[in-house]
């Protein structure tokens, strides 16, 4: 099996933008700048990261925002925390992740006074994603389809989108027993498999799809969601993890570090990580791995390979 499975298995492509006033969002119709964006979902909010180079944050309002914000600079960029509560229209978001399990959110930018919304999905849920879509164009006047159609590939829409400063793609991997697992039903998905986390959380909730080698014996009775019973394709929701990964998911979040891409693949109770983030965040990620070896030496955690795209 490879890490990238689930990608090939994500044929299709959403891209949905929602026109909001204040703040970045409307900054960047002024300024004419494209700003990368990232998002933490919690129970009743939305956490946005921005990337805004230092060039930019010299402008008078941009400088007044980040001040107003917990801004952190890295390299010649700032990043710019804004927190969403009650949003009608960015419930249209949410709804899209609980209703169609396939779903992947894994690009966020802010342009021309809308933010943009990328997502990877299984054609086999088309019927479902065409009924949330009819369903929020209705009810939702600030959010509207910009692309709906075939998949180029993850690396292939990153790499074609300017307004992103620089992209690595990071390796390391991690000895994890089988009896190590805090969740019972990831011990249902044998000894082999791969996955993709959904979206980031600001909790320990993890959604994630999963690719095994051997279908599941009764995936449902263990908590799955079946996407493709015929590509042993599942979706599962969980949280209870363990020591270790908890750790790296708060030093992680404490950074707000971006994970576009964030293949798993455990074989061998061994857990390969392949991720791809922003190059300014390379010393950062270092640093928690850093942090997590060090608290936690029984794991082995090493680097493979890091490398810029």
């Amino acid at each position: 099996m490879d890490s990238r499975d689930i990608d090939k298995f994500l044929d299709t492509r959403l891209v949905f933008k929602y026109h909001g006033s204040g703040g970045i969002i409307e900054h960047s119709s002024k300024v004419n700048h494209t700003f990368q964006s990232a998002i933490h979902i919690g129970e009743g909010n939305f956490e946005f990261s921005y990337f805004v180079p230092e060039k930019i944050a010299e402008s008078r309002d941009m400088a007044i925002l980040i001040a107003q914000t917990s801004a952190r600079k890295r390299g010649d960029l700032y990043f710019v925390t804004n927190n969403i509560t009650n949003s009608k229209s960015l419930d249209s978001l949410r709804l899209i992740l609980e209703d169609a399990k396939s779903s992947v959110l894994d690009n966020i930018y802010v342009e021309n006074g809308a933010l943009y919304f990328s997502m990877r999905f299984s054609s086999t849920e088309m019927s479902k994603f065409s009924n949330v879509l009819l369903k929020f164009t209705k009810s939702f006047e600030a959010v509207e389809v910009a692309y709906l159609g075939p998949n180029p590939g993850l690396e292939a829409t990153l790499i074609q989108n300017e307004h992103n400063t620089g992209l690595t793609r990071a390796v390391w991997e991690y000895s994890m027993p089988k009896n190590s697992f805090i969740s019972s039903p990831i011990n249902a998905l044998g000894d082999e498999w791969v996955s993709d986390i959904r979206y980031m959380t600001k909790n320990d909730v993890v959604p994630q799809i999963f690719k095994t080698k051997d279908s599941i014996e009764d995936p449902e009775k263990s908590g799955f969601n079946v996407i493709s019973e015929k590509d042993h394709i599942y979706e599962l929701t969980f949280s209870n993890r363990g020591s270790m990964i908890r750790e790296y998911h708060n030093r992680s979040y404490e950074r707000k570090i971006v994970r576009f891409e964030r293949h798993l693949h455990y074989k061998d109770e061994t857990m390969k990580v392949d991720t791809v983030i922003p190059s300014v965040q390379t010393r950062d990620l270092l640093q928690v791995l850093s942090l997590v070896n060090e608290k936690y030496p029984a794991f082995n955690l090493r680097l493979v390979s890091i490398t810029e795209i």
